[in-house]
C-alpha cells in the first residue's frame, strides 16, 4: 500500500485548516449562488491519529473511501439544544 506522503506529494494535497491534507478534484461550472459552484468534490487525507473539527455545514458532504485504515466519524459528548 502507498504511504499517505506518497498519497500528499502525489496529488498535491495542502495543508487543511481543520486537520489533513486536501486538494480540490472537480468545481461544477454550474453556480448553486454568487459564491460557491453547484458541487465539488476534494481529497481529504488524515494520518493515523489526526483529526479533523467539527465545522457546521452549508451543504451536503458525501464521502469517498480509496485507502487506509477505517474512518469512524465521532460525534461530540455536548448535550444539543433546539430554539423552539
Amino acid at each position: 500500500m502507498q504511504s499517505a506522503e506518497s498519497f500528499i506529494e502525489h496529488l498535491q494535497l495542502e495543508k487543511h485548516v481543520e486537520g489533513g491534507y486536501f486538494c480540490s478534484s472537480y468545481r461544477a461550472e454550474q453556480q448553486f449562488d454568487d459564491t460557491r459552484a453547484l458541487w465539488t468534490s476534494i481529497y481529504f487525507l488524515l494520518h493515523t491519529g489526526e483529526v479533523s473539527n467539527f465545522h457546521r455545514l452549508t451543504a451536503d458532504e458525501m464521502w469517498y473511501y480509496h485507502a487506509g485504515e477505517a474512518c469512524i466519524p465521532k460525534l461530540p459528548e455536548v448535550a444539543i439544544f433546539r430554539s423552539t
